[in-house]
């Protein structure tokens, strides 16, 4: 199988241009990305971030809740192994 000068010209000019998009155009693209972010951000400001202290509230308020909810599942668990414990013991410990 022979190769024409002219298909090998066809890849290395297909393989410039791959070369060209990635060291060139993609950080180019970051770049813009990251600034267009930016800027978005900046237009927010204040009601974005009253927004974030809001749910922040409410995850905080959750966790404390989820919290209490552990402890009394623990204290249940604790006393139901307690009374199998003296069940098994034979010191009964019933109510």
């Amino acid at each position: 199988m022979e190769t024409s000068f002219f298909s090998l010209s066809v890849m290395a000019l297909f393989l410039f241009f791959c070369m060209l998009f990635l060291a060139i155009l993609t950080p180019v693209i970051i770049v813009l990305g990251v600034v267009k972010i930016l800027a978005g951000r900046n237009r927010k400001g204040k009601a974005a971030n009253v927004d974030e202290a809001r749910m922040i509230q409410e995850i905080y308020g959750s966790l404390s809740k989820m919290e209490k909810r552990v402890e009394a599942l623990e204290t249940i668990l604790l006393d139901r192994e307690e009374q199998r414990a003296d069940v098994s013991r034979g010191t009964g410990g019933g109510v």
